[in-house]
């Protein structure tokens, strides 16, 4: 609710509409089980399918995007843009769907962008999700998630970067899209893709972080890579 302080107003919304167009009145429950503090790479095309329904033309688009806020038709660029987005001049937009992002310039297609904070991004058929960065790249199907970086990040065709607080500092974790976590001995409990840990350790070491100390932390480094962006920056 921090997020998105409206959402069971949003909820209510939908769920009124569907029971005007079904013709019975329907039930909805809610749980808010607070920020999540890991995030399942080994989920990548259920994430990238997720994010990307906002884009979807038919039924499930449009109950995605009534949930985020997002109502009506697209623009004549065919994106869906949140009225929280700060774009500069010399961002070209297309096919998208962009909420809270603050970004300067660079090319945005077919992509899907959450809470994304850069100066300057290249993003075709990918997605991000709360990451902030000087400069970001996004491969096809790429994506990234609550990555945290001074440096431009790239993520290669069909990777997936995110960035994991453990009790002495961050690392970055890659996947790809076709590395199966589930072959625990070969992809999980070792390192892979050059990775300083591997997801078990990650996984372990991540949940010894109280919760409260994480969204510190978290939000201490933010504010660092935010501080270092460009002067002109929104």
């Amino acid at each position: 609710r921090d997020h998105w302080p409206d959402l069971v107003e949003r909820l209510h919304g939908v769920v009124h509409r569907v029971e005007q167009r079904r013709g019975r009145p329907l039930s909805m429950r809610v749980l808010d089980f607070g920020a999540p503090f890991w995030g399942d790479v080994g989920q990548h095309e259920q994430m990238f399918a997720w994010l990307h329904g906002l884009r979807d033309p038919g039924r499930t688009g449009i109950v995605t995007r009534a949930l985020a806020g997002l109502l009506g038709e697209p623009d004549e660029r065919g994106n869906w843009i949140g009225d929280d987005c700060h774009l500069g001049a010399e961002v070209h937009v297309h096919d998208s769907v962009l909420l809270g992002v603050q970004v300067q310039s660079g090319t945005i297609c077919r992509s899907v962008l959450l809470g994304t904070t850069t100066h300057t991004i290249d993003a075709a058929n990918a997605f991000d999700h709360s990451s902030i960065a000087p400069a970001l790249t996004l491969g096809n199907r790429a994506g990234s998630y609550r990555v945290i970086a001074e440096t431009p990040v790239v993520v290669p065709a069909g990777e997936r970067l995110t960035t994991v607080l453990l009790p002495d500092g961050t690392v970055d974790l890659r996947v790809r899209e076709t590395t199966a976590l589930r072959d625990r001995a070969r992809c999980y409990d070792v390192p892979i893709l050059g990775n300083p840990v591997s997801f078990r350790d990650a996984h372990r070491r991540a949940a010894e972080v109280p919760p409260t100390e994480r969204d510190e932390r978290r939000q201490s480094l933010r504010e660092k890579v935010f501080s270092k962006r460009d002067p002109g920056a929104r």
